[in-house]
């Protein structure tokens, strides 16, 4: 049985609901890593499924694995601060519970924080699906070499259906003390888009923010994951949530790009409430938001993509005689 450090270098957070299908090799890709000096913090947020029972099988042959159970479902953003409670590393690490790490990722962050002096230092993404129909593809696209983050950066390309390169959906590696003397916490209630309000809370706190272009981080891309779940509710908190920074730094010189940011959020809830509309069949109320909100209305390119994108996919499907391999 592996023994818990006494101090970990880095606390490996993985805030988990429903996740019996993937909670075991999730761990065991924090476990695998080159850097053996972690501690992986397993929150489970009120499952109803074996995720506590595998979670503790594992927690029981190494003791690098603690577990805690939310009493009633809270969210992500509510689990991960509850792993900021009882982290005691002086990293701070999310894999979601149903992503992996490659093995060397956490070393060659470390690394990478340590030489560069940043306070936050992320990689990117090799995004991943079960379905065999599905290609692997990094999360951002472009070739680009390892450089820092500004908030004027950050903000122009986080903006919600704007087109940028979505850094908020990165897992960044956080020094701990830094993100505990700014008193800084994961917002609850946000459901979705937690990582990106807190990393935009820390640059404007005035933390550096590294990325290196390695694609040591593998998003699990699946009918399940929550990233993908926008409602009007979430929409609403995200846009609340933008409104607040937009508030607290209207004088900042990157004013302009929060402002820029917080339009991108209402027009994205203006879109899914129309789009509500529509599924109920609400068509005068829908054509009043449409007619209120027209910045929304290129929005609508998407779902007819998406289909578009859906029955190409199962046409080239029906045409292959030979299943791809997983």
């Amino acid at each position: 049985m592996a023994s818990a450090p006494a101090q970990p270098t880095v606390t490996v957070a993985i805030a988990a609901f429903n996740s019996a299908e993937f909670i075991a090799s999730s761990i065991a890709s924090a476990l695998r890593q080159t850097l053996t000096d972690i501690e992986v913090i397993v929150v489970d947020d009120c499952s109803s499924d074996d995720t506590v029972a595998i979670a503790r099988a594992i927690a029981e042959q190494d003791a690098r694995v603690r577990i805690e159970r939310l009493s009633i479902n809270q969210g992500p953003a509510a689990a991960r601060n509850t792993a900021l409670e009882m982290a005691r590393g002086q990293w701070f690490a999310v894999l979601d519970s149903d992503d992996l790490y490659a093995p060397d990722r956490l070393q060659r962050l470390l690394a990478i924080a340590e030489a560069r002096g940043a306070d936050i230092v992320a990689d990117n993404m090799v995004v991943f699906a079960d379905d065999p129909g599905d290609s692997t593809h990094h999360h951002l696209s472009q070739p680009f070499v390892g450089r820092w983050i500004e908030p004027d950066d950050y903000f122009a390309q986080t903006r919600m259906f704007g087109g940028g390169l979505d850094y908020g959906y990165l897992k960044p590696m956080l020094r701990l003390d830094r993100l505990r003397a700014a008193g800084l916490r994961y917002d609850e209630t946000l459901r979705i888009g937690e990582d990106d309000d807190l990393i935009a809370r820390m640059l404007l706190e005035g933390m550096r923010y590294w990325l290196d272009p390695s694609p040591t981080y593998c998003y699990r891309r699946h009918a399940g994951s929550i990233s993908f779940r926008l409602s009007s509710t979430n929409a609403r908190a995200l846009a609340r949530s933008a409104a607040q920074l937009v508030a607290a730094h209207s004088q900042a010189r990157f004013a302009p790009a929060l402002r820029r940011r917080h339009r991108a959020f209402i027009r994205a809830l203006a879109f899914v409430e129309f789009i509500d509309d529509l599924k109920r069949r609400q068509w005068r109320t829908a054509l009043v938001r449409a007619l209120t909100n027209p910045a929304m209305l290129p929005l609508l390119r998407m779902p007819l993509r998406g289909r578009l994108d859906r029955v190409l996919a199962s046409l080239s499907s029906g045409r292959s005689s030979t299943p791809m391999l997983r």
